[in-house]
């Protein structure tokens, strides 16, 4: 991700200061048109968010949810600061694993 950011920029800054480009050994030759400048705009947009999406990805925090055994009932983290269910006032367990803790409860 992080090299399509460079590359995306890269081709930004070259359409906005609108260099051409000519290779002598095929006389192979482009210019940028005249929106050059709306295009390089654009690069320049997609490899800023490219960039921050590079440096964002794995810090993803997945909020912690517990479930209540009795009524099967799922609670963020945050809704519950003595983790015990607000209904029946048993602790809460945390949702990974549970039906795994208690196969009794699936549904099957």
């Amino acid at each position: 991700m992080l090299c399509g950011a460079i590359v995306s920029l890269g081709l930004a800054i070259t359409m906005i200061l609108d260099w051409g480009y000519c290779w002598k050994l095929t006389d192979l030759c482009w210019e940028w048109g005249e929106y050059h400048l709306e295009m390089g705009l654009f690069c320049a947009a997609v490899g800023i968010f490219m960039t921050i999406m590079a440096f964002r990805k794995g810090q993803r925090e997945y909020v912690a949810v517990y479930i209540c055994p009795e009524c099967e009932t799922a609670y963020p983290a945050a809704e519950v600061p003595d983790k015990r269910c607000p209904r029946c006032t048993v602790p809460l367990e945390p949702l990974t694993g549970f039906y795994d803790r208690h196969p009794d409860l699936k549904e099957g």
